[in-house]
């Protein structure tokens, strides 16, 4: 069995995906895997998986390596390895009907099986944030936000006034904790505020109590980005409300725990500057919302 070395992505919902990749390179080689979220991997690190840092100058990601620095191997890695680069582009995504495929695609490996299990010890730490007793139940919020180091994220977002419109048709039926990793000029919060019951917004939550927090919700509510993907890999019903630069095809597995909300003309240009159309049927949304919602009591 040979050795391979794998440059993993940056963002959290790629390294998640990654999880598919990375689990059937593992049949047929030793894996060294190089990433900035090493708990995501957490369950196959073993024999055949070790974990080395990537370097980033992304401010989220330098501080989860500092965060997780001890679930790095000190060991290095053998010579000789198979270099591979897990990646896509866009015109990959659209090709292949989705990021996940693509990756896979990219990979030489089919589309696979992303879930993600959860320790106790991570729902532990997660509980131990919250009341002893929820009298409502749980729902985890992803706020819109925008940040320096990537200038998409006000084409992707949807808009704004319509994504709080929507959480507050329901937002009394549930125990709401918000989360988000905001830092004064470089990551600000762009929707309204919800009124959140907790709200941890300053990357309070490392990965295993943010993941331990999701597997406890009864929801999610979110737009494209890690907390779609992480709802899916724990299978947790999910909300997630579309914008522009993409539509839910992209993430679309079948599953009946997602929601998808879309604009009327869903858009996929993945492009940072076209005029996308963001309107939404409100009507039909909050009818939707409600009907997926109902017995969440």
């Amino acid at each position: 069995m040979c050795a391979m070395i794998i440059e993993g992505m940056l963002g959290l919902g790629d390294n998640i995906h990654s999880r598919a990749v990375v689990r059937q390179m593992l049949d047929r080689h030793e894996v060294w895997m190089e990433t900035p979220w090493p708990s995501v991997f957490h369950d196959l690190v073993g024999p055949r998986l070790h974990l080395m840092s990537r370097p980033s100058k992304l401010r989220t990601q330098t501080n989860n390596i500092a965060r997780e620095s001890d679930k790095f191997t000190a060991a290095q890695s053998p010579r000789g390895a198979i270099n591979h680069k897990i990646w896509y582009r866009h015109d990959d995504i659209i090709r292949q009907g989705g990021f996940l495929a693509a990756m896979c695609h990219n990979s030489g490996v089919p589309v696979g099986d992303f879930s993600l299990p959860i320790p106790d010890a991570w729902r532990a730490k997660a509980a131990a944030l919250l009341p002893t007793e929820l009298d409502k139940p749980l729902l985890v919020y992803r706020p819109l936000v925008s940040r320096t180091e990537w200038n998409g994220c006000d084409q992707r977002n949807p808009d704004a006034a319509a994504y709080v419109e929507l959480l507050g048709s329901i937002r009394d039926r549930f125990f709401v904790v918000s989360v988000a990793d905001l830092a004064q000029g470089k990551e600000w919060e762009v929707s309204a505020g919800i009124g959140a019951d907790v709200a941890f917004h300053r990357g309070e939550l490392d990965f295993e109590a943010l993941a331990g927090m999701v597997s406890l919700a009864d929801m999610t509510w979110c737009s494209p980005g890690f907390m779609l993907v992480l709802s899916q890999a724990l299978s947790v019903p999910m909300v997630a409300v579309f914008g522009g630069h993409e539509s839910a095809r992209l993430y679309d597995h079948g599953n009946s725990s997602d929601l998808f909300i879309q604009p009327q003309n869903p858009c996929e240009c993945l492009s940072k500057t076209h005029a996308c159309d963001k309107r939404i049927d409100m009507a039909a949304a909050k009818t939707a919302i409600q009907k997926f919602t109902q017995g969440m009591e």
